[in-house]
């Protein structure tokens, strides 16, 4: 049974990608069809949000700018549904994720927990390299293998951060982008139970990076392995509590959840166009 289970992820993963690519095609003719329709029309370029640098002069860039906000644009025809699963996963964060990372954050010292995210941070070059490679960006593939390398080794296995002193910045790649990258644009938000905010495009992103793009299914045994992404969770959550207030006091928590992730998904796709 153990052998078939790596043959029945590479089914899951190919029909994933079957359907995946499929919705994409559909959606690059829906959206090439736009932006003919578009481009007979005089209205005026939109404002950048806040998450954009201000003040960009050239007309080039800025339409840059304008595909990379239309690429994660405030899409949500399961509204419904999300509203369910973050209503679950506020309840699951309130009795059980943020108690143990209120406690995480009171035991250990500062220092400690920034080696933890370090540590967390360097194994997660190894995915952002690889999607690098897929987008075509050899700039950012080498800053980002130069920082695994000097991280694992002169940062004691990733718990320093040396890459960043030297100059060589922490930047975030992942599969949802390389998707974004070549086409499939504008997919609806979709709200995870426990992983919270995504879209259709992301989540596609996931498995598929997890299995092919990261150390984690070659870690054995399986209950260190549980234990280091249960810690990664527990860590990323203990990053976000100064953002509780801020969530529980808007006006509508769940709007202002989705738009803190879009806006700063496309902050992302604007940095790579950097």
């Amino acid at each position: 049974m153990q052998q078939q289970m790596p043959a029945l992820r590479k089914i899951i993963i190919a029909s994933a990608l079957i359907l995946f690519f499929s919705y994409a095609a559909n959606c690059a003719a829906t959206t090439q069809k736009e932006s003919t329709e578009t481009t007979t029309q005089t209205e005026p370029v939109p404002q950048s949000s806040g998450y954009y640098q201000e003040g960009l002069a050239a007309q080039d860039a800025q339409q840059e700018t304008d595909n990379d906000q239309n690429a994660y644009s405030n899409t949500d025809p399961y509204e419904k549904f999300n509203r369910q699963i973050f209503g679950f996963n506020r309840t699951i964060d309130k009795i059980l994720i943020r108690p143990i990372a209120k406690t995480y954050n009171f035991i250990l010292p500062n220092f400690a927990q920034k080696g933890v995210s370090n540590f967390f941070g360097n194994v997660g070059e190894i995915p952002n390299v690889a999607n690098d490679i897929l987008q075509a960006n050899p700039v950012q593939t080498m800053s980002d293998l130069w920082r695994f390398v000097i991280n694992t080794t002169v940062g004691i296995g990733g718990l320093f951060d040396v890459a960043s002193r030297i100059g060589l910045k922490s930047h975030h790649n992942d599969l949802g982008l390389t998707f974004n990258k070549w086409g499939a644009k504008n997919t609806p938000y979709l709200v995870l139970p426990i992983l919270g905010s995504s879209t259709i495009g992301d989540t596609v992103g996931l498995p598929i990076n997890y299995e092919l793009l990261t150390l984690w299914p070659h870690l054995k045994p399986s209950d260190l392995r549980l234990a280091l992404l249960g810690t990664e969770l527990i860590s990323i959550r203990n990053s976000f509590l100064p953002t509780d207030k801020i969530i529980n006091e808007a006006f509508d928590p769940y709007v202002a959840m989705r738009n803190a992730y879009l806006q700063h998904r496309v902050y992302l796709l604007q940095r790579q166009s950097n």
